[in-house]
């Protein structure tokens, strides 16, 4: 018999937070909801045959299960559905004694590499929080080293919520798919052969001047580093591993749609070319870019590697020995935009065509300015002679008339006084009380008929 114990993620600190801030209300639907799932969970458990549920109470769960009838994926849902539903994460273990169940959950919890490390003003930007989304590792795999891949794992499984990771292998050759198939295949087994043994201080490398000969050695482990992966194997085991084997041709689409299908479900997508082969990592990350996925990250060691167990994730330190280097969000390249050619190329046309557009909008610009001009102009030219006609003409005409009438009983007296009066006192007042640039001058006339059109003109 196997057991797996699930225990809830700092439940007592969550509901202790909510009645400091005096979040009460929320603090009880947080508690109800626990139970609440706890129920949900022991009554979909009840129904697994082979399978007994130990205790179901609090936050805790003790399954009691037989791996030759059901297997650990029979209870993988438990910690989901517990995140769904609280908001909360749920560590766990799996052994086959209760004892042992308890004390790997016990590691679970404290696992060094697993543990965030603390934030602070000074460092805080070193460090990355965990995300409440699912997401999809992908790991382009051309090496036939397990040590680099478990790396990747233990870093992302422990800063996302990994439902699904996938092992891809881009292979030129299409003859060669079947062959790519079974390389991936003995890779997922080795990967697994690797933790284990590693759970029991040995160590799988491959033979020097070997391509694919491999031994087993004994190595110097603490009892808690072979704890840790003996956690990351059960954890490895929860998860869903898929074996993509690709053609160069298939490469593009696979990732566009998978970013667009991720994308449409709100998974996130984590890419890591540790792994490939340096004439593919330029094409994966044009694909990527050129869709905005920009999650493309590659694991480096700070010092030369040892090609030993030293260069595995118990013996290093994130952001102190190793580094999760993002190839596409970096100080050059996180503004970067990957486009097609041929959508340069349209957008090389559009510019042209923009930058004839407004030559021709700027042309037809000037040519507008010109005809209002001279339609205020005429507009101007015509009030001018209709006011000669009507005002001008007659008033001199008169003028003459009472001259050469009056002249010698007083009329010369005010030739010179009373038209320079009303002159001026029409030109004063009409530029003191409504402050108009104007005079009875005609060019004043003419400019100020003129600018009232105009106005009018680019009103309109």
């Amino acid at each position: 018999m196997r057991y797996a114990f699930f225990d809830g993620d700092k439940v007592g600190n969550s509901i202790r937070s909510l009645l400091l801030s005096d979040r009460i209300e929320a603090a009880k639907d947080l508690s109800q909801n626990i139970n609440r799932v706890i129920l949900e969970i022991e009554e979909k458990l009840s129904n697994q045959k082979g399978l007994q549920v130990v205790i179901a109470g609090g936050d805790d769960i003790l399954v009691e299960y037989d791996p030759e009838v059901c297997s650990q994926n029979t209870v993988e849902f438990i910690p989901t559905l517990f995140k769904k539903e609280t908001g909360i994460s749920m560590s766990f273990g799996i052994g086959n004694s209760i004892d042992e169940s308890i004390e790997k959950l016990d590691i679970a919890k404290r696992m060094p590499f697993t543990r965030l490390e603390k934030e602070d003003s000074e460092n805080k930007e070193n460090y990355t929080s965990v995300s409440n989304n699912e997401s999809s590792l992908f790991i382009f795999s051309d090496s036939v080293i397990p040590d680099s891949y478990i790396n990747v794992i233990a870093h992302w499984n422990v800063r996302r919520k990994i439902q699904t990771i996938t092992l891809i292998k881009v292979e030129k050759d299409i003859g060669k798919k079947e062959y790519s198939r079974s390389y991936l295949k003995e890779l997922k087994e080795r990967i697994v052969l690797q933790l284990s043994l590693l759970s029991q201080s040995r160590y799988l490398r491959q033979k020097r001047g070997t391509r694919n000969e491999w031994e087993t050695i004994e190595i110097q482990l603490s009892e808690s580093e072979q704890k840790v992966y003996e956690s990351i194997k059960d954890c490895l085991l929860l998860k869903t591993v898929c074996l993509k084997v690709l053609t160069y041709e298939e490469l593009g689409h696979f990732l566009g749609s998978t970013v667009e299908k991720n994308r449409s479900n709100s998974v996130e997508s984590i890419f890591d070319i540790t792994s490939v082969k340096k004439e593919y990592i330029v094409d994966i990350y044009a694909i990527l870019c050129e869709k905005e996925e920009r999650n493309i990250s590659t694991f480096q060691l700070v010092l030369p590697p040892s090609h030993t167990e030293q260069d595995l994730i118990h013996s290093i330190r994130w952001n102190e020995t190793y580094k999760l280097v993002p190839v596409a969000s970096s100080d050059y390249t996180a503004d970067k935009v990957v486009a097609l050619r041929k959508r340069v190329s349209n957008a090389r046309s559009y510019e042209r065509d923009n930058a004839n557009l407004r030559k021709s909008y700027d042309k037809l610009e000037a040519q507008n300015e010109k005809l209002k001009n001279q339609v205020a102009e005429g507009f101007a030219s015509l009030w001018m002679t209709v006011f000669f006609f009507i005002l001008v003409l007659p008033m001199c005409i008169s003028v003459g008339i009472l001259a050469f009438r009056y002249w010698d009983k007083g009329f010369e007296r005010y030739t010179f006084i009373f038209p320079a009066i009303v002159f001026f006192l029409i030109s004063f007042g009409l530029q003191s009380i409504f402050r108009m640039s104007f005079s009875l001058n005609p060019v004043s006339i003419y400019t100020a008929i003129r600018d009232w059109k105009l106005a009018k003109l680019n009103s309109l």
